[in-house]
C-alpha cells in the first residue's frame, strides 16, 4: 500500500494522477496507428528480445481483429501541432534533437533481506530522470551524438533517508558514427554509447550500480555484413571505469559518489549475426572481460567466454530461443579479501519457448529457464557463472536488489537454476499484460557461513511478476509493476519473509 506522509509527496504523487488523466484524454484524440501497441515480441517483461523478427521475415497477413480504442480522425490542428513539432525538432538539414522525462513511483518492501526486522526494509520514493539528445549531420555518413541525462529521488520512507535526492547530471552517450566506413553498409561508432547483443543476457548494461539511469560503455564498436553469408559482424572494444568521472565529469556530481561498477572492466567482443536459414538467427560469440577491482565488493579477473545464441520461428504459432555459453579464466576468490586468483569453470545457459495462439488479442504462453552454475566453496576452482554486462532486471525487480545479499552487488545473477510458465495478451492495441511465475533453485549454497542464509536448502524460493504497459498516443506513455517474492529454504528462517514491489512509470518523449 502506498504511503506518502509529507505534502511533497501527496503533490507529486497528484501531479502524476492528474498527467497519466491528461494523457488519456490526449490519448482520445489522438489516430490510432495500426500495429501500434506492444507485446508482439514473445517474453517482453523478461527481456525475451525479439523472437517475432527472428530470421528472415514471413510474408505478411491480415492482423486479427482486436479490440479497439475509441480514435477519431485527427483533426487539422492535431496535424499543424504535429508539423511544428517536427519542425522544431528538424530546425536545420543538419541538426535534429528530441528528449523525454521518465517520473517513476517506486514502493519496495523486504527486497534487501526478506526480514521485518531489517530497520528501513519498507521504502518508498519517486525517481525523476530527464534526457535530451541530438544530432549533428557532418556530411552524409558522418554523425556527432550526444545526450545529456539528469536524474533525481525524493524519498518517502525510510525515515533515516527522507529528502535524499542524489540528483546528478551526465553525458551518457557521446559518439561519432561513421557509416560505409571501409566498407558498404558498414558503421563504425566511436565514443560513449548503448549496446545490447542478442536478448541482453551477456550484454546490456554497462553501469550496473547506477540502476536503470544509464547503462553505456566508452568504446569502439564496428558493424559490417557478409552479403554472401547474410551474416552481420560486430566487433567492440571498451574501457569502463567505476568511477562516474573517469572520462566526463558529471554536472552537480553527488556526494558521496556514485559508483558505475564495483571494478573497472575493459572488454572485447566478436559477435556474428547470421540469418541464412528461413526464420531462423544463429549468433556464434567469443568475449573476453578484464576487471580490477576498486570496491571491496568488486574482483579482478580475466574472462574467456565461447557462446552461441539460436533462435527459430517454428511456425506460425511456436517459436523457441536458446543460448549457452561457457566461461574460462580466473578470478580472485570471492572468500578472500586478497586477490588471489582462482581457476574459472564455469557455464550458463538461458532458453525460453513459446507458443502465440494469433487470436484476436495476440495471446501468447511460454516457458523459460536459466541455469548459471553456482561456486563450490569446498573447491579450489571457482565454478560460478559470470554475468559479465547483464546485470540489469532482465527477469525480476525485486530479486535485482536481494542479489546483493550474497555479494554486495545487484543483479550479479550466479548459482541459479530458473523455470517457470507465462503468458502475455494486448487487450487493445495500445495495451499489453504480461506475468511470469518462476521457480528458483540453487547449485550450491556457497554462502552457507553467512547468518541470512542456510547451511543446506536448495530452494531459492518463487514469485510472482506481473506488468501492465500502455502506449497512450506515440508521445506518452506508461507501465505498472508488481512482484511478489516468497524466499525458500535456501535462506535462513530469520530472513523468510515474503518480499514486495511495486512501480508505476510515465514517460513524455519529444
Amino acid at each position: 500500500m502506498f504511503r506518502t506522509r509529507e505534502a511533497g509527496g501527496l503533490i507529486r504523487t497528484a501531479v502524476l494522477a492528474g498527467m497519466l488523466a491528461a494523457g488519456w484524454a490526449m490519448a482520445a484524440n489522438q489516430p490510432t496507428e495500426t500495429g501500434a501497441g506492444v507485446g508482439s515480441s514473445t517474453g517482453a517483461a523478461q527481456g525475451a528480445g525479439p523472437a517475432t523478427q527472428v530470421g528472415k521475415a514471413a510474408p505478411s497477413t491480415a492482423e486479427p481483429k482486436r479490440l479497439e480504442v475509441y480514435s477519431p480522425k485527427p483533426s487539422a490542428e492535431c496535424t499543424d501541432f504535429e508539423a511544428w513539432c517536427n519542425k522544431l525538432k528538424n530546425p536545420t538539414p543538419w541538426f535534429t534533437w528530441g528528449g523525454d522525462v521518465q517520473l517513476r513511483e517506486y514502493y519496495q518492501n523486504r527486497i534487501q533481506t526478506f526480514s521485518n526486522e531489517t530497520p528501513g526494509h519498507e521504502q518508498q520514493f519517486q525517481r525523476y530522470r530527464g534526457r535530451v539528445w541530438g544530432t549533428f549531420k557532418l556530411n552524409k555518413d558522418l554523425d556527432l551524438n550526444a545526450r545529456f541525462t539528469y536524474q533525481l529521488f525524493a524519498v518517502e520512507e525510510p525515515d533515516s533517508l527522507e529528502g535524499s535526492t542524489r540528483d546528478e547530471g551526465l553525458f551518457d552517450n557521446l559518439n561519432l558514427v561513421y557509416r560505409n566506413f571501409l566498407t558498404e553498409g558498414s558503421k563504425l561508432t566511436v565514443g560513449r554509447q548503448d549496446i545490447v547483443l542478442g536478448d541482453g543476457w551477456l550484454v546490456a548494461d554497462g553501469t550496473p550500480r547506477d540502476g536503470s539511469r544509464t547503462g553505456f560503455y566508452d568504446g569502439v564498436r564496428y558493424t559490417f555484413d557478409m552479403k554472401d553469408c547474410d551474416t552481420t559482424t560486430d566487433l567492440i572494444y571498451f574501457d569502463n571505469h567505476a568511477e562516474t568521472d573517469a572520462w566526463l565529469h558529471p554536472v552537480n556530481m553527488y556526494s558521496p559518489e556514485i559508483f558505475l561498477a564495483e571494478q573497472d572492466e575493459q572488454g572485447a567482443i566478436v559477435y556474428f549475426t547470421n540469418k541464412s536459414f528461413t526464420d531462423t538467427e544463429i549468433s556464434p560469440y567469443f568475449m573476453y572481460k578484464n576487471a580490477e577491482r576498486v570496491l571491496a565488493s568488486g574482483y579482478s579477473g580475466d574472462i574467456y567466454v565461447p557462446g552461441l545464441r539460436y533462435a527459430r520461428k517454428l511456425d506460425e504459432n511456436w517459436r523457441y530461443r536458446a543460448e549457452g555459453a561457457y566461461e574460462f579464466g580466473s578470478k580472485n576468490d570471492p572468500f578472500s579479501n586478497d586477490d588471489g586468483r582462482q581457476d574459472l569453470n564455469a557455464w550458463g545457459l538461458n532458453t525460453q519457448i513459446s507458443y502465440f495462439t494469433n487470436d484476436a488479442v495476440n495471446t501468447n504462453y511460454r516457458v523459460s529457464a536459466e541455469y548459471l552454475s553456482g561456486d563450490d566453496p569446498d573447491t579450489a576452482q571457482n565454478e560460478g557463472f559470470d554475468i559479465l554486462w547483464g546485470r540489469w532486471a532482465r527477469w525480476s525487480d525485486v530479486y535485482t536488489d536481494a542479489w546483493a545479499m550474497e555479494n554486495g552487488r545487484p543483479a550479479d545473477y550466479t548459482n541459479l537454476f530458473r523455470v517457470g510458465p507465462g503468458f502475455s495478451f494486448n487487450p487493445s492495441k495500445q495495451v499489453e499484460i504480461c506475468t511470469d511465475y518462476y521457480f528458483m533453485f540453487a547449485e550450491d549454497n556457497t554462502y552457507r557461513d553467512k547468518p541470512q542464509f542456510s547451511e543446506g536448502g536448495a530452494f531459492r524460493g518463487q514469485m510472482l511478476s506481473s506488468v501492465l504497459r500502455y502506449n497512450i498516443n506515440k508521445n506518452i506513455k506508461g507501465h505498472l509493476v508488481g512482484e511478489v517474492m516468497l524466499p525458500g529454504n535456501y535462506y535462513s528462517s530469520n530472513n523468510n519473509d515474503w518480499a514486495t514491489f511495486v512501480r508505476y512509470e510515465l514517460v513524455f518523449t519529444f
